[in-house]
């Protein structure tokens, strides 16, 4: 179901692989031993980033210098130079983070089995694990595709800011003491920071292929809850409304759709257990790549279109996994709270069909007195409805994050509000500047156009006393 990914994790060891009782130990050990050398040379790329970052702010000689700007514009050059070194922080933690949680996946997978084979038919069953694996290919071709065309557009923009660097060359680390030839580092950038990015989007796209299946199945239960509806609005225009046999079947249906849903539940909180601290270490530094590249847009040091078409092509792509990825699991508590709804509908429907409403009175069904069995249903529907409403099925990160609809629009708006920000700090900074520009020229002006005259008795006031006062 998860082909692609759980394919590309157990190549690189971030999850244990799968063998016989005898190969077991072996298998185990060989996929430790990969996933720790995969893992040493993320978090070696991750460092030679980082070391990128302080540079850029604590070395003299760099455009950076706390003493010569102010509070404001220390604050966007952070965020300008954060980027890269997110990036490849994100892709370190999300792998460690999985690879710590490796000896759960076969439990969980075993989870994703049970779910599926208590939530639905056998053949349904069958249909829905084929979708999802079509789903888990299609986004796995997707994010490889966006970023490795996001990484050549970053190649072809830094090679014209830089164009005497050639493959023999070894200063592609510069200003760090690091001596690597330019197609050593493009291979160790390669292996341990473009392919460990995309590892764990990898993982992300595990979540939201997820996702994506627990909302189908929702979906497909608000579905049957729609027929029920549908049924009993054709049964109210009947003169004698449903009989004790219909009753009973939608009470039978009633008590699947509460186990169902309670698996829903169920496997809402297994996911939320397992993937809770990856979705919040994801979004959190997805937000802040987004933020350094705004930040790069309002502060770009360089004119030409190329740099900010880039940076643009940058924020659309971050914001994209900040929300257009996250559609289903935002469709997830869309789709779960609209249980309740679908439940108060039936409710009020059940109650028309059998001449109980306040709102509609049949003078033939009047006559009848209402079955036992209706009024237990009306009353389980109602429980049903109140469990719906309290109880909906929500992802989250770590409880910190939740995704919804109100979400999503606020994240977007909190970027658009933070460019604007920064661009009025931008423009604030360089009208201060100007004006001590200003100011300092004009002083150096008055200095040498005024002459001075010294005093050669500067204590003249203060000579011998006069005689008198002896």
């Amino acid at each position: 179901m998860l082909g692609p990914q759980v394919f590309l994790l157990k190549l690189l060891g971030i999850i244990p692989l799968v063998g016989s009782d005898g190969k077991r130990c072996i298998s185990a050990a060989v996929s430790t031993v990969v996933g720790v050398c995969y893992l040493i040379g993320t978090f070696y790329s991750a460092g030679i980033n980082g070391a990128h970052f302080l540079y850029g702010f604590f070395h003299p000689d760099a455009a950076v210098s706390p003493k010569n700007t102010t509070h404001e514009s220390v604050i966007l050059q952070i965020m300008q130079l954060m980027p890269f070194f997110v990036i490849n922080s994100r892709a370190f933690c999300v792998l460690l983070l999985l690879f710590v949680k490796r000896n759960s996946w076969p439990i969980f997978t075993a989870k994703i089995d049970r779910f599926l084979e208590h939530s639905l038919p056998t053949e349904i069953s069958t249909v829905f694990r084929l979708n999802v694996g079509r789903t888990s290919v299609v986004l796995c071709a997707v994010t490889f595709c966006l970023h490795l065309l996001w990484e050549a557009v970053e190649w072809v923009v830094y090679l014209e800011a830089v164009p005497n660097i050639t493959m023999t060359t070894d200063n592609f680390m510069a200003p760090l003491p690091v001596k690597y030839l330019t197609y050593q580092s493009i291979v160790l950038w390669t292996l341990f920071s473009t392919l460990a990015f995309i590892l764990s989007q990898q993982i992300f796209v595990c979540a939201i292929v997820l996702a994506t299946l627990l909302k189908n199945i929702l979906r497909r239960l608000n579905v049957e809850i729609t027929e029920e509806l549908l049924y009993f609005g054709r049964k109210s225009e009947d003169l004698y409304g449903p009989n004790e046999k219909e009753i009973l079947a939608t009470v039978e249906k009633l008590r699947c759709w509460e186990a169902r849903r309670m698996e829903a539940l169920l496997f809402c909180g297994e996911m939320n257990d397992f993937f809770g601290p990856i979705l919040l270490l994801i979004y959190g530094m997805d937000f802040l790549t987004l933020l350094g590249f705004s930040s790069n847009i309002v502060n770009n040091p360089r004119t030409d279109l190329d740099s900010y078409m880039y940076l643009a092509l940058s924020c659309a792509l971050f914001l994209a996994y900040l929300t257009v990825f996250s559609f289903p699991m935002v469709a997830v508590h869309e789709t779960s709270g609209n249980l309740a709804f679908l439940l108060h509908r039936l409710t009020f429907a059940v109650e028309v069909s059998m001449g109980l409403s306040p709102l509609r009175d049949w003078t033939g069904r009047s006559s009848h007195a209402p079955l036992p069995a209706g009024i237990r249903l009306i009353k389980k529907l109602k429980q049903f409805e109140k469990g719906c409403r309290r109880y909906v099925c929500t992802l989250s990160g770590s409880g910190v994050i939740h995704y919804t609809r109100t979400f999503l629009v606020g994240t977007c708006t909190f970027v658009l509000s933070f460019m604007v920000l920064a661009r009025e700090f931008f423009v604030k900074e360089q009208v201060a500047s100007v004006i001590v520009s200003y100011s300092r020229s004009a002083d150096d002006k008055f200095m040498t156009a005024t002459t001075f005259t010294v005093d050669p008795n500067p204590h003249n006031d203060f000579a011998a006393p006069h005689k008198d006062l002896l």
